[in-house]
């Protein structure tokens, strides 16, 4: 279980790293969590990067920057380097790059994920990001969590390579989760409406995913990444009928809506009930009735596949136009899958780029997307 308020009681020791910049010039950098004082030099570093763009907006505003700093969901981290300045104080802290750490521990949660990790243009070439990425991880696996988990560019391809080089997995799409034109950074990005999120896990305490049910035509896909994860599972026997009448009759969700940036809205299923599929329904249709443009939108479904009722949910789902993106594994109490819905959307995921171990769960994921108006892989 993690322990947030420990870690930040107790401190977390900073670490200095020497590097050699493209110059051949060694380079003295601190790594180390947020201190007030941090604020500014972290917003000019998102500045330089995202312009106004950025979609975690509190990193534009030092108030609100501050009180994420100060709560029990984030913990900040910055690589400083000391440089001469102009300020009448003479030597201080220049922020050279930032990461974050996000705590899950609610619903059933209990991971962490590295995130919004950004190197400024100065300092990059120099293996900067791989340090500070060392650093956080560290950081993250002493706090014991069931996992971690990150989501990551598919413009670019260096981010993946570090978490993995980390010990990461990829296990999943975060599909359309960024609008093209509302992205702005130093990265040349193709012809497309949409871009997609990569997601890799790497286990830290959970290591046994216990049963999982699942149809046919997904068993080999999530045989594939718990073997990569190097985890016990069990692809259990997924013939027994459910019994629908047994459930509750409400249904229980965590919502998000990315309305205004992104158009993305995540559906996490808390609780089955016998209204599931028409209160999905009902969510999905409310933007494509209020929306000039609805197909610019993407529904992201999370549900358990520890049941011997998602099979007969998987099928239900497509039916109305889901399909599968992957696994969202280890990461609490339950073994979860990720169903999307983009109507016409074109993804294109073929212009991503990715690694090796991310071609191939493109290629997988690419064989649903487009079958899923087949309705058959």
């Amino acid at each position: 279980m993690i322990d947030i308020v420990k870690t930040k009681t107790c401190g977390i020791k900073e670490c200095k790293v020497t590097l050699t910049d493209n110059g051949g010039i060694k380079r003295e950098f601190i790594l180390r969590a947020f201190r007030s004082g941090d604020e500014d030099g972290i917003i000019q570093c998102v500045r330089e990067e995202h312009g106004d763009t950025y979609f975690k907006r509190f990193f534009y505003d030092s108030k609100a920057l501050c009180e994420k700093a100060a709560g029990d969901e984030y913990i900040f981290f910055v690589a400083a380097c000391h440089e001469e300045t102009s300020d009448p104080k003479g030597i201080k802290d220049k922020i050279a790059g930032i990461e974050i750490l996000r705590i899950f521990d609610k619903n059933g949660d209990d991971y962490i994920e590295p995130a919004s990790q950004i190197i400024r243009k100065a300092y990059r070439g120099m293996g900067l990001s791989g340090a500070l990425a060392d650093y956080t991880f560290k950081v993250a696996k002493d706090l014991r969590p069931e996992a971690l988990l990150s989501h990551v560019a598919m413009y670019h391809s260096h981010t993946q390579r570090v978490c993995e080089k980390n010990g990461m997995e990829p296990v999943a799409f975060e599909i359309g989760s960024f609008l093209t034109k509302a992205l702005k950074n130093s990265y040349h990005l193709q012809d497309v409406s949409k871009y997609s999120a990569g997601t890799l896990c790497l286990p830290v305490e959970k290591r046994d995913a216990g049963n999982v049910y699942l149809p046919l035509e997904l068993r080999d896909y999530c045989g594939m990444i718990y073997e990569a994860l190097d985890v016990k599972f069990c692809l259990a026997d997924s013939s027994p009928v459910f019994d629908e009448e047994e459930l509750p009759e409400r249904s229980v969700f965590e919502i998000s809506y990315d309305n205004d940036i992104n158009r993305y809205v995540t559906i996490n299923t808390l609780l089955c009930g016998k209204n599931l599929y028409d209160e999905v329904s009902k969510i999905t249709e409310e933007h494509i009735r209020g929306d000039a443009n609805p197909d610019s939108f993407v529904y992201l479904l999370i549900l358990d596949i520890d049941t011997p009722a998602f099979p007969k949910r998987y099928e239900a789902f497509k039916s109305m136009g889901f399909f599968f993106g992957g696994l969202f594994p280890l990461c609490g109490t339950h073994e979860r899958a990720f169903l999307y819905k983009v109507g016409d959307l074109e993804l294109r995921m073929e212009t991503y780029c990715v690694t090796d171990k991310f071609d191939k769960v493109r290629e997988w994921i690419m064989k649903y997307y487009k079958a899923r108006t087949r309705g058959q892989i």
